[in-house]
């Protein structure tokens, strides 16, 4: 757009210089030598070469005008490309450094747009999506709680049978296991596991963590006073 803009501006300048001032003088040029022509063969053969020069000029005067007409140049579209331009440049510094990025960039509005517009169908789409997760969901909890039944009356037999080798008769363990709808889906699908124990007949149920921390703590107190015990009687042993 600029290259031809400065070769129109050139060839009008050179075709408004030949035709205003070159074609004229050497016109009047010629005019006067034919007057002395018949002087001497000198002139005749300056006015000749004139002659030649004035019919040069005028071709190289229409081939300026020919060439002006084919190089197209329309100032308007020269405006417009221009502040196309400057939008361009604008919007790379705002949304991105190339015109892919502001074009994605376009995109990722024009969809934000669209699901603001859409938004009503847009949260029915979604719900929909999540009817058919959570169904999924639940038909996965559904059979690990079954598999979970299988291998918590599996695990309680054998710690049972355990417990009894051991001359624990009345400790009983059990595998507490709660499949409830409304809990949120987690790891371990719908399911609420928990290891219970009794010790002696009739006693009720307790968490087995429970009951190891305490025996914990139990052992830790002991070994705590036997330490102290030992510390005490090597004092009194002069050690």
């Amino acid at each position: 757009m600029l290259n031809a803009e400065k070769i129109a501006n050139s060839l009008n300048e050179a075709s408004q210089k030949i035709g205003d001032y070159t074609v004229d003088l050497v016109s009047e040029a010629v005019r006067a030598l034919e007057k002395i022509e018949n002087v001497d063969k000198k002139y005749k053969k300056s006015l000749n070469s004139l002659k030649s020069i004035y019919y040069d000029i005028q071709e190289l005067s229409r081939d300026l005008e020919l060439e002006k007409e084919e190089v197209y140049f329309d100032e308007e579209e020269r405006n417009k490309t221009e502040t196309r331009l400057d939008i361009i440049y604008t919007l790379k510094r705002k949304y991105g450094n190339s015109v892919e990025e502001i074009l994605k960039y376009g995109k990722d509005v024009k969809e934000r747009i669209e699901k603001i517009e859409n938004a009503e169908e847009y949260v029915n789409k979604l719900k929909e999506e999540l009817k058919e997760v959570t169904k999924y969901l639940e038909e996965i909890a559904i059979k690990m709680h079954k598999m979970r039944e299988k291998g918590a009356k599996f695990l309680e037999e054998k710690i049972n049978k355990e417990l009894k080798e051991l001359e624990m008769k009345n400790a009983k363990f059990h595998v507490k296991l709660e499949y409830d709808e409304k809990n949120r889906f987690t790891q371990n699908g719908l399911d609420k596991i928990e290891f219970m124990i009794s010790t002696n007949i009739g006693e009720d149920e307790k968490p087995l963590v429970k009951i190891a921390s305490r025996w914990r703590n139990v052992e830790n107190n002991a070994s705590n006073k036997k330490r102290t015990s030992r510390r005490r009687q090597c004092r009194c042993n002069g050690i």
